[in-house]
């Protein structure tokens, strides 16, 4: 009996194996294969969205348009519509579009940009060193966990935004309107940069707190913010 036990539990063991072994592969080429299938879906997506704006930019005249005429609405509706699907990448490459057709930077200081991005889904996006969103309408635009490395959103409302978990490093805010903008978790940001904003009047902080506006009243000031910011930085390092 013993010696045939032994044959037994090697055979039952290699058995086993062998199928822990396939369905890992088989779970592997399901995984490869969803990657696959999204990629050519955003492909699809991407090269639809810019079949439709080609036609409303020879065709319509979109660059002329003002933003309650029909060709600007449907253009945003396409816009807003392809960002919420879009991949990180793939959405940069849809804004550099929208820059380099002159579509998203405001005309003048009365003048709206032809397309808003109001409400736009631009989370996790990389914009690293990129300029294309300065000047711009990103009123409550979802900007979570976006990669904004030495950006430049220079004179950009970002009232209400959604900023949470995004990286500031180097990025220029210089003019920006971070009015009511949620900051909770944002990284690598500098004093400089906030004092250098428009306004943070009632924005949430990256520690949560809300500052000062109309509705809440109780709040503080950035520059309150910023000196009990200081304090609390000296006492964790035991500074007198």
């Amino acid at each position: 009996m013993e010696l045939l036990v032994v044959p037994f539990i090697v055979s039952l063991a290699t058995v086993v194996f062998t199928f822990v072994l396939t369905q890992q592969q088989n779970l592997e080429e399901r995984r490869a294969q969803q990657v696959l299938e999204n990629q050519r879906a955003e492909f699809s997506v991407f090269q639809e969205y810019l079949d439709n704006m080609r036609t409303l930019l020879i065709q319509e005249r979109l660059r002329t348009s003002e933003p309650s005429d029909d060709v600007t609405l449907v253009a945003r509706a396409h816009t807003l519509s392809a960002l919420q699907t879009l991949g990180p990448e793939r959405k940069a490459l849809l804004l550099e579009f929208m820059f380099e057709t002159e579509l998203l930077q405001f005309r003048s200081h009365d003048r709206p940009p032809v397309i808003s991005l109001r409400f736009a889904d631009l989370s996790e996006i990389n914009l690293v060193g990129r300029s294309m969103l300065s000047n711009t309408d990103l009123d409550r635009a979802e900007l979570t966990d976006a990669k904004l490395d030495n950006a430049m959103l220079i004179n950009t409302t970002l009232t209400k935004a959604d900023l949470r978990g995004a990286n500031l490093s180097g990025t220029d805010l210089s003019g920006a309107d971070l009015s009511g903008a949620d900051l909770r978790g944002a990284k690598s940001w500098t004093e400089e940069q906030l004092r250098e904003a428009e306004s943070l009047q009632g924005a949430t902080m990256p520690d949560s707190q809300t500052l000062k506006s109309e509705d809440n009243p109780d709040g503080p000031t950035l520059k309150e913010w910023l000196k009990s910011k200081r304090r609390g930085e000296d006492e964790e390092n035991g500074s007198p």
